[in-house]
C-alpha cells in the first residue's frame, strides 16, 4: 500500500512525501479501528455463547497470521531503517510507531484468545491458567500457547 502512495504522488506531483505519510496514516488508522471492532466482537461471541466461532477465529488469529506479522516486522526494519539513515539519525524518535501497531495488533488477537480461555476455564472444559490467560498477548509464546491449548479444548 505505501508503494501505490508513492506512485500517486509521483504521478500527481502533489507534495509527494506528505501525502505519501497522510495516505499510510489514514490506513493504518482504519485499519486499526476495524481490528478494535473486531475485538469488541469477541467479547460479543462470548457472551451471546458463540463459542465455536470464538473458537474458530481464535485459532485463525494466532495459527494462520504468522506470514502477515513476519513480513510485518521486516517490512518495518527495512523501511524505519530506510527513514532513519536517509534522515541522518533526526527521525530515531519516531521508531516506536510501527513497533505500537503491531503491539495493538498482537493485543487485539489476544482478546480472542483470552476470551475463549475464558470460557474454557469458566466452563470447567480444561483447567486454564492466570499465566495462560496473559500468554495469549506476549508476542511468540502466544503461538506455542495456542498450539498446547488446541489439543486440549
Amino acid at each position: 500500500v505505501p508503494f501505490i502512495a508513492v506512485f500517486l504522488a509521483n504521478k500527481y506531483n502533489a507534495a509527494s512525501g506528505w501525502l505519501v505519510i497522510l495516505i499510510y496514516v489514514i490506513l493504518i488508522f482504519s485499519i486499526q479501528i476495524c481490528g478494535w471492532f473486531c475485538s469488541v466482537n469477541a467479547r460479543k461471541l462470548l457472551k451471546q455463547g458463540n463459542i465455536s466461532e470464538l473458537r474458530e477465529a481464535w485459532l485463525l488469529l494466532k495459527l494462520k497470521t504468522i506470514p502477515f506479522y513476519i513480513l510485518n516486522y521486516i517490512y518495518s526494519f527495512l523501511v524505519w531503517f530506510v527513514i532513519v539513515a536517509a534522515s541522518r539519525g533526526i527521525f530515531i524518535i519516531f521508531v516506536w510507531i510501527p513497533f505500537a501497531v503491531t503491539c495493538s495488533f498482537i493485543i487485539q488477537s489476544g482478546i480472542y484468545g483470552y476470551c475463549y480461555l475464558k470460557h474454557v476455564r469458566d466452563k470447567h472444559i480444561i483447567d486454564v491458567s492466570n499465566s495462560q490467560l496473559l500468554i495469549q498477548f506476549v508476542p511468540v509464546l502466544d503461538f506455542f500457547g495456542t498450539l498446547r491449548l488446541r489439543k486440549l479444548c
